[in-house]
């Protein structure tokens, strides 16, 4: 349960707080910090920066903007990964090493690409994307159930593939053994699925919850749900849900 709590307390922080405050803030192993700013004038979105844990020197890792989401860390800590919204209107994920080398674009999509996720080896990486189901002709709006397909990308062979084909499915989270927790919704129905890393043996793990954030020995899983009182949940295989923080 300790190594479950600073963990949830710190992802509702995050989520709370968003863009509203002027820096958003994510850490990496040599003690550095990466964060997102919008102190720089006549720039437009988001600058993704890095200063050393004391706030001395401040530089930008790249020119390109970012949107309003956390850039996710590589666990070797040497490459971000960000969300860029381009010129012609157009989410795109990049990645960068954080001395500013080695941009490269992974993919885009029209309406949505969210924020990934690292494999324990940092060979694969797991997102959400918008498919397009009908190309050529006006798609639908976001909140009429859109489809979002989880897909994974792997840098050594550089192929991309998608592991869901259904409804709206977000927030794709590696286990240390390269199972993929994910969020679900139909409608106002949710709910928390767990798949292999190939998308197969997919199923609910978790009614009603979302956002799922896995501990660090992958036993257990932390998430936003429609418990009591609405409090965040937590789920073991095999167990039932159990707070573990309560507002």
């Amino acid at each position: 349960m300790n190594k479950i709590y600073p963990i949830v307390f710190l992802f509702i922080t995050l989520l709370a707080n968003g863009c509203e405050k002027d820096d958003f803030v994510s850490s990496q192993p040599d003690s550095n910090i990466i964060f997102l700013s919008g102190h720089f004038e006549n720039s437009t979105g988001w600058n993704l920066m890095l200063m050393i844990k004391d706030g001395s020197h401040q530089s930008m890792i790249t020119d390109l903007t970012t949107i309003c989401e956390k850039p996710v860390i590589s666990h070797s800590g040497k490459t971000v990964l960000f969300i860029h919204y381009s010129d012609d209107s157009f989410y795109e994920l990049y990645s960068i090493e954080l001395d500013g080398t080695n941009l490269a674009l992974i993919d885009r999509a029209e309406k949505y690409i969210g924020p990934a996720d690292w494999s324990a080896d940092d060979s694969k990486i797991v997102y959400s994307k918008y498919i397009d189901e009908t190309p050529g002709e006006e798609s639908p709006p976001l909140y009429l159930d859109p489809t979002n397909n989880i897909v994974i990308f792997d840098f050594v062979t550089r192929e991309k593939k998608i592991l869901t084909d259904t409804l709206n499915n977000v927030s794709p989270k590696f286990s240390p053994d390269d199972k993929i927790a994910f969020s679900q919704t139909k409608g106002t129905s949710k709910g928390i699925y767990l798949m292999n890393n190939d998308g197969s043996d997919n199923q609910l793990i978790i009614p009603g919850a979302w956002d799922p954030v896995w501990s660090s020995d992958g036993q257990k899983i932390a998430c936003t749900g429609s418990g009591e009182n609405q409090t965040p949940i937590s789920k073991r295989a095999g167990d039932e849900c159990f707070p573990v923080y309560t507002k």
